[in-house]
């Protein structure tokens, strides 16, 4: 009759410790949250949002998307020299 009782003692253990686990996370999101406003206060430390004009933004898409292909292709080159002979 042990062993029933020592798993409903960790299932009540279980929950506390996802809580503080959570309230742990939620405070470490705020800390990060307090330090970004305070380090975007000095103009000299905080980059502003760079807003690019629509054609330079379509080229970085255009140019993803080929490197993504290009990237694509040495890998598939990549995955055939690993391949033993005679498959």
């Amino acid at each position: 009759m042990d062993p029933p009782a020592r798993k409903e003692k960790s299932k009540v253990k279980e929950p506390a410790f996802r809580v503080e686990k959570a309230k742990q996370k939620s405070a470490q999101q705020e800390l990060k949250q307090r330090q970004r406003a305070e380090h975007c206060r000095d103009p000299k430390t905080c980059r502003p949002k760079v807003s690019l004009p629509v054609s330079e933004t379509l080229d970085i898409y255009a140019l993803n998307r080929v490197m993504t292909e290009l990237e694509q292709q040495q890998f598939d080159e990549f995955c055939k020299q690993m391949q033993p002979p005679g498959e």
